[in-house]
Formats: structure tokens, sequence, C-alpha cells
């Protein structure tokens, strides 16, 4: 981390799969058409109103839940504990597609905020 937009996609899981392949699709057919081409590749993102189905809002109402309930401890469960992630606030990403829709040039563009977090502490993210 972080991934730059030149980076090979090498994914390692079903849905980083889906995202991968759309990538690839996307470019094959500008490039056999002859059309010019913006991709984003936009990281985990939250925000107001996000579901709880998505990884941040599910560990916050584990959190809360958690604290709720008077727990001196709380423990967090997740898919795989060593996975690294990138959050960005969604206001700032839909910031970033207007910018890139106004103003950008065909190629790639990762949206994320540049560093990445496996583990969290009581206040915030820490990158080890």
């Amino acid at each position: 981390m972080p991934i730059p937009e030149t980076g090979e996609l090498g994914p390692t899981a079903p849905y980083a799969v889906s995202k991968a392949t759309g990538d690839f699709l996307a470019r094959v057919y500008a490039d056999g058409h002859g059309l010019e081409l913006i991709r984003v590749r936009p990281f985990n993102h939250a925000g107001p109103g996000q579901l709880p189905i998505y990884v941040l809002s599910s560990l916050a109402r584990q959190a809360a839940e958690a604290r709720r309930a008077g727990a001196d401890v709380v423990r967090i469960v997740t898919g795989n504990p060593d996975t690294r992630r990138d959050f960005t606030d969604v206001r700032d990403v839909v910031r970033a597609y207007r910018l890139i829709a106004e103003r950008g040039n065909p190629g790639v563009y990762n949206i994320s905020s540049g560093s990445s977090c496996r583990r969290w502490t009581r206040s915030a993210c820490s990158p080890s």
C-alpha cells in the first residue's frame, strides 16, 4: 500500500475478481473501438446512512452493541483479520468522481486515502 494506478491487478477474492474483470473488459472494449476511457477504482468508503452489511458499518455496529451491553472487552468479528483496508469518506469519493468527470484525462484513477489499516484501536485505525 498504497497501490499505484499502474500496478497490476491481482485479485484474491471473488468480489475483487469481479471488479478486476469489469476493469479489464472496459479496457479491451475501449481499445477495440478506439474509445477514450476513464476507469475509477474506488477503495472502501463509508458515510452517513451506509447499511450494516459493509465492513466499517458492521464494525461500528458490533462495537456499539458491545458497549451498550456493558462489555469490558469488545470482540469484533471480521473475515480475514490480516486484510489491510483503505477507508475514505463517501463524500470525498463523490467529490473525486465529480473532479475526474470534469477534468480527468483517459486513464485509471484510484480513489483512496493512500493509507491502509489492519487493526483498530479505540480511537483510530492502526497501520500495523
